[in-house]
């Protein structure tokens, strides 16, 4: 189920080139004046792959869009944004049954939130949410990154295991892209084994990924100047994926790659017609 919220500017006019963490850290306070326990199971657990007690990966399902601004200027050397449209807009999916839908749209809705950090920051209002339609897929779908995709693979650097980051154009960047879209996968069947249907698997299917445009780097701050600041390196591409169609389905939902819940990942269905977002 996805979204898209109209923010219209109360203050402010620039923002930190990584917001990513702020925007998340404000959807999680939305859920949680609705719904407490929901937001602490999505904050404290998550969905688990495999033994609950035991799991070391849990999932969120849910990701969003950088912000779509009509028209900005970006000011490289202060690290920030000159937002200059008084409307931006913003995409939000969560893996969710459409009956969620009035009460998503209800929940969002005139909220005010400020955006940024210490040194420039806007005002937002939400007002308007739409709800989009769901696209239609085929098992050789196209998508285009509407927020940076990521991938890793745990390496061994001075005596401790970090993250080392993959291109598209990697090598292996299919195999961590295809493993961690099925890990989500079954991590919600097992949660909720009536609404995710495994039949896809059963089958095996042939699986393929396929580059589509020239990837563009993007080196996000998240918790910037702060104890736990971590630097994350992901990309902005267009794709071919092959895959079963409930698995397709899937992924636009919740999200390609890793940290969809921090803003990345999110994808949209390209068609003929040219997507046109902005990619800031």
């Amino acid at each position: 189920m996805r979204f898209q919220l109209t923010l219209t500017r109360q203050r402010g006019e620039r923002l930190p080139l990584s917001y990513q963490y702020e925007l998340s850290a404000w959807l999680y306070r939305v859920i949680q004046a609705a719904s407490p326990e929901f937001s602490r199971f999505l904050h404290e657990q998550g969905y688990p792959l495999g033994n609950q007690e035991t799991a070391t990966k849990r999932f969120k399902l849910f990701t969003f869009s950088h912000l779509q601004i009509p028209t900005y200027r970006v000011e490289k050397e202060k690290g920030r944004l000159w937002v200059q449209s008084p409307d931006v807009q913003l995409q939000v999916s969560f893996c969710l049954e459409e009956a969620a839908e009035h009460f998503i749209t209800g929940l969002f809705m005139n909220q005010r939130f400020a955006l940024g950090d210490k040194q420039s920051q806007i005002d937002f209002m939400v007002t308007a949410v739409e709800a989009l339609p769901r696209p239609v897929f085929t098992q050789t779908s196209s998508f285009r990154t509407l927020s940076p995709l990521c991938v890793s693979v745990s390496e061994e650097r001075n005596g401790r295991l970090m993250p080392q980051y993959r291109s598209p154009e990697d090598p292996d960047f299919t195999a961590c892209l295809l493993d961690n879209l099925i890990n989500k996968y079954i991590a919600l069947a097992q949660y909720q084994p009536a609404g995710a249907s495994m039949s896809a698997q059963q089958e095996e299917p042939a699986m393929a990924f396929r580059l589509l445009s020239v990837p563009k780097e993007k080196k996000i701050v998240i918790k910037a100047n702060t104890p736990e600041e971590t630097k994350i390196r992901a990309y902005l591409f267009d794709f071919e994926l092959q895959a079963p169609i409930p698995l397709l389905e899937f992924g636009y939902a919740a999200g390609f790659g890793e940290k969809n819940s921090t803003g990345f990942g999110c994808v949209a269905v390209k068609t003929r017609q040219v997507l046109e977002t902005c990619r800031v």
